[in-house]
């Protein structure tokens, strides 16, 4: 016998409908299993650390003689620390010149106090109490033990009793983070 005449009629269609039914899938549900791809991505996310201040836009910081806890506060400066780098920081203050008038006159560091508050996230101020501003550099808030971004105030405040003259004195001081 011929092999074509093994393979005429309805055998032959059989065979082709076998064939095909093998190939296809038989429900739409298989159909979406078979489809399934994998793919590797990569994301990158840059380091950040830095410290921001609400301090007015020229940066001054308004100084109160004497406050008692009537009347106006003491001016106070809003401290954010950004960060996603997950390690414990400090953040130091130091006063970088004297505070001078525009007619020369100088305030001591003991003239202009500070203080600073607990952040609102877990870090913990290193300053209990009022004290003066220094051109030292002193370690004044520390973070959590995770490292996480905070905010905390400085508040800052005149406590001379004596009468110190007008003017509007001027002066830098540096708040600067380091990771630890």
């Amino acid at each position: 016998m011929h092999p074509r005449a093994l393979l005429s009629g309805p055998a032959r269609t059989a065979g082709i409908a076998f064939l095909l039914g093998s190939l296809l899938p038989l429900s739409p549900v298989a159909a979406l299993e078979t489809a399934t791809e994998t793919r590797d991505f990569t994301i990158q996310i840059q380091p950040v650390f830095y410290v921001e201040s609400d301090a007015d836009a020229g940066g001054n910081i308004r100084l109160e003689s004497s406050w008692t806890g009537g009347g106006s506060p003491p001016d106070t400066v809003r401290v954010k620390v950004h960060t996603n780098r997950g390690v414990p920081y400090r953040i130091v203050q130091r006063l970088e010149q004297d505070l001078l008038s525009e007619r020369g006159h100088r305030l001591s560091e003991q003239q202009v106090l500070f203080s600073v508050s607990d952040g609102l996230h877990g870090g913990q101020s290193e300053v209990k109490g009022p004290r003066p501003v220094a051109k030292d550099r002193l370690v004044i808030f520390t973070s959590n033990r995770a490292g996480d971004a905070d905010e905390f105030t400085l508040s800052y405040l005149s406590p001379s009793k004596k009468m110190v003259p007008a003017g509007t004195y001027r002066a830098r001081i540096l708040i600067d983070g380091e990771l630890q």
